[in-house]
């Protein structure tokens, strides 16, 4: 399959049902020496006004409504797919994004929660990227989160309960790499939310 020999790029997101007291968010800045940077988990509210246009009433929002058997399939089997939650410019605006992101020496590097790099070459399009935070950092990967597919897929997923994101993670992993992503089920690293109230939300940017 020509798969196979194509750069996988994905972004997984994670949601859950939220603690009954919510702790008020932090601000935290970094000062550069060119300009102040802003964490952007501070900012509750999507940041460009043209990324993602967002639903004001149920007519604007039932596009995004999963069908019964959807549902259906999610309590059976525990996942669901086929989703559709981004334009073709909107991946290709990501994928613009992300190759900033693999600036280590980037002046918000400090707001990273992990940056991972195999380093088999200088090229970091070479290496298996892992990292964890964009949303703290890019603006798009920020607003991504306020994707309208996303936010009632998890509303509906998770039994029509108000939900918080959890953290946003994103693999990159070049065609041929010896690097390794082994197989798992996400549950067993999130174990802490019994019953069971949690999701994971895999999104990709490239064809695989």
């Amino acid at each position: 399959m020509m798969a196979a020999a194509r750069t996988q790029r994905a972004l997984r997101l994670r949601s859950r049902q939220p603690p009954r007291a919510r702790p008020r968010p932090r601000k935290f800045t970094i000062t550069s020496t060119d300009r102040t940077i802003v964490d952007l988990s501070t900012l509750h509210r999507p940041i460009s006004p043209t990324f993602l246009e967002q639903p004001t009433n149920a007519e604007e929002w039932a596009p995004y409504v999963l069908p019964p058997e959807a549902l259906e399939r999610f309590t059976k089997e525990g996942f669901v797919s086929g989703i559709k939650v981004l334009e073709e410019w909107q991946v290709d605006a990501l994928n613009e994004e992300l190759e900033g992101l693999y600036d280590k020496e980037r002046p918000e590097s400090d707001l990273w929660y992990a940056f991972d790099l195999d380093v088999p070459t200088e090229d970091p399009r070479d290496n298996l990227f892992h990292a964890l935070g964009a949303w703290r950092i890019s603006e798009l990967f920020h607003d991504l989160l306020w994707a309208p597919a996303l936010r009632m897929a998890a509303f509906q997923l998770l039994g029509g309960h108000p939900f918080r994101f959890m953290h946003d993670q994103l693999f990159t992993k070049p065609a041929r790499d010896g690097g390794v992503v082994a197989w798992h089920q996400d549950f067993s690293y999130w174990v802490w939310t019994k019953p069971m109230a949690h999701l994971t939300m895999w999104i990709g940017f490239g064809d695989v």
